[in-house]
């Protein structure tokens, strides 16, 4: 990492900083800041960042869940669209 630039030192500190946090770890950003003084302000705008695209993606790699239609046993009409306590008794009659 000597020979690289500080962008690419900060690139693989928050590699490493996230491999923490996948393994259950949570280092503090506070603890490479002060581990890294010359990089502490990218570290301290870069690693919030990153943790914050990390769940994203991971949250957005799942497939979605798949919802199957069942028919439900309230009825529908263009009563609905009314509004008024009326208008709800009448759209949430059991069907036949």
């Amino acid at each position: 990492m000597a020979d690289s630039t500080p962008s690419e030192r900060v690139a693989a500190l928050a590699d490493e900083f996230l491999d923490r946090h996948r393994r259950g770890d949570k280092p503090p950003v506070r603890e490479y800041a002060e581990k890294y003084p010359e990089l502490a302000e990218e570290i301290r705008q870069v690693f919030p960042a990153v943790a914050l695209l990390e769940n994203v993606a991971i949250e957005d790699s799942r497939p979605p869940r798949a919802r199957r239609y069942r028919p439900g046993r309230w009825a529908t009409s263009a009563s609905c669209a009314r509004s008024g306590a009326a208008a709800w008794a009448s759209c949430t009659k059991p069907s036949r």
